[in-house]
């Protein structure tokens, strides 16, 4: 695993002049900035269908307020902080670069600079590639021989409904005494974490790191 990334932007340097800690006590650069929480989270108008703040709102449990009851219940919350002066301290745009056993290879990009909040996945092979979005919940299977195109729609949610059959299996196994219902035992889950570990300490460290390295450890 390599990765390479940092938080460039989002710090007190790149802060706007006289911005306070807080959108909602008054930002002078609020007109101009797009990080603003009363853009983001109170705005005053339903965003076009398909954009990425259709969502932002229900993640913060105000989908459904009001104009003055969002912005109410914003202040002084972490989602009304001024994005540049937090104790933020995870990167702002980041890659990495993998090499799996038998010669794959595979790469990820995240980035906050992006109108689009979900998630986009290529897999391409000898025969064709599949291309996923979660954002559209579509999912596109072409073929290299005939350049056919099947296309496939799931329930669209966040992470793709994932989240909620995690919980859900986890409230079953619970209320039957059965951890057999859990589908993802800890140790398997904290292996597949390992690779997110060893791009953060390729990240620190300026290096390729090994998986066994991390395993051993």
């Amino acid at each position: 695993v390599s990765s390479f990334g940092s938080l460039k932007y989002f710090n007190k340097e790149h802060a706007p002049k006289g911005a306070p800690p807080f959108c909602s006590d008054g930002c002078p650069a609020e007109a101009s900035c797009s990080y603003s929480s009363l853009k983001i989270y109170a705005t005053r108008h339903e965003p076009v269908p398909g954009h990425s703040l259709n969502w932002v709102a229900g993640h913060a449990g105000i989908k459904q307020a009001t104009f003055e009851e969002r912005l109410e219940a914003l202040r002084h919350t972490n989602f009304d902080r001024c994005v540049f002066q937090t104790d933020n301290d995870v990167v702002d745009h980041q890659v990495v670069a993998f090499e799996f056993e038998g010669g794959i290879t595979g790469t990820f990009t995240m980035t906050a600079f992006t109108p689009f909040g979900g998630r986009f996945l290529r897999l391409h092979g000898t025969h064709g590639f599949i291309r996923a979005e979660s954002d559209t919940g579509t999912i596109e299977i072409h073929r290299h021989s005939d350049h056919k195109v099947d296309k496939i729609t799931i329930p669209s949610s966040i992470h793709n409904s994932a989240d909620d059959c995690v919980m859900r299996n986890f409230i079953q196994a619970l209320r039957q005494n059965d951890p057999g219902l859990v589908l993802t035992p800890t140790d398997e889950s904290l292996r597949t974490h390992t690779i997110a570990f060893a791009a953060e300490k390729s990240r620190r460290e300026k290096r390729t790191v090994e998986i066994a390295e991390m395993i051993a450890r």
